[in-house]
């Protein structure tokens, strides 16, 4: 749950570095999930259906 409120749309998780999203991972998991889990969830992001109208005043929403 930690990383969709810091990154709600795959276009922001797109954006970072696999190894900011594993450090984000560990903390919130307290190490339990790491690279592994990371790799996935941006493979993910990658593969989502972009959507780009409206993004940014559904992000204020959130």
């Amino acid at each position: 749950m930690e990383i969709l409120k810091k990154y709600p749309f795959p276009k922001d998780m797109k954006a970072m570095r696999i190894d900011k999203i594993t450090e984000l991972l560990k903390s919130a998991t307290k190490d339990r999930v790491g690279i592994s889990k990371a790799t996935l969830i941006c493979e993910a992001a990658e593969n989502s259906i972009r959507v780009s109208a409206g993004l940014d005043g559904d992000k204020h929403r959130l």
